[in-house]
């Protein structure tokens, strides 16, 4: 019997020790592609609310056409504010295709997304300033569980047209 107890003791000591004689333990990320939609609508809904600090969390890295590589912080600001406005309807993902590439495993997926928003048109002098409908195309790129980058690609677009809502 005390045999049993020095073993359960050496046990105990072995799993309350910290685990610093190798790298960490890599999980495999089991993802099921028909959460992949709700998982992009989220993170856009990040971006809507402004949830600056979730977004450099999950650590994705955002690209704009004319600006490149941008932080979270200034893609949200240049997703909510145009013309100096707020804009007056929320940002809602309209229609998600995911794209096939040979050869890529299936953790690491593309989709391209279609995002509407009613955004702040300045048209001073001659036509009344007001809020006008926005339609834009992103490139959404997830790698194993995570959104690994945002792209604008309105060069897309012709992707969405025939995609389920």
């Amino acid at each position: 019997m005390r045999p049993i107890a020095l073993c359960l003791g050496f046990l105990a000591f072995l799993a309350s020790a910290p685990l610093s004689a190798g790298p960490p333990l890599y999980v495999p990320c089991y993802r099921s592609l028909d959460n992949d939609p709700a998982l992009i609508r989220t993170l856009f809904g990040l971006v809507d609310r402004m949830a600056v600090r979730e977004l450099y969390d999950a650590r994705a890295f955002f690209f704009l056409e004319r600006l490149g590589s941008v932080p979270a912080g200034d893609f949200v600001l240049h997703a909510n504010f145009h013309d100096g406005r707020q804009d007056a309807a929320p940002l809602r993902v309209t229609r998600i295709r995911r794209l096939h590439f040979e050869g890529r495993p299936p953790q690491s997926i593309a989709y391209v997304v279609g995002t509407r928003r009613s955004v702040w048109i300045d048209r001073r002098p001659y036509r009344g300033s007001r809020y006008e409908p926005l339609n834009e195309t992103w490139l959404v790129h997830l790698e194993d569980c995570h959104v690994n980058h945002v792209r604008e690609a309105s060069d897309l677009r012709y992707l969405l047209e025939d995609a389920p809502g």
